[in-house]
């Protein structure tokens, strides 16, 4: 998730929030709708080979989500 920030510039909670239905791997841009973001604006995001084998490697992880954080509970004894 880290290298999907520092590939594409975005914030994190753009980044977490992440959808599939985002992502167009033909034209290698992730889309973000105006309610998604700070400014209120849409943006479009062009992906470079990184950004592209970063997604790749989350493909059927999740099929909503690119990234999927699932919360592990300890139990102390």
């Amino acid at each position: 998730m880290a290298e999907c920030d520092l590939e594409t510039g975005l914030r994190q909670a753009n980044v977490f929030d992440l959808r599939w239905q985002q992502i167009d791997f033909q034209k290698r841009t992730c889309e973000y709708y105006p309610e998604n973001m700070k400014s209120g604006k849409p943006l479009v995001i062009p992906l470079n080979d990184t950004a592209i084998n970063v997604l790749a490697r989350q493909l059927g992880k999740h099929e909503k989500y690119v990234f999927c954080i699932r919360a592990i509970n300890r139990l102390s004894l």
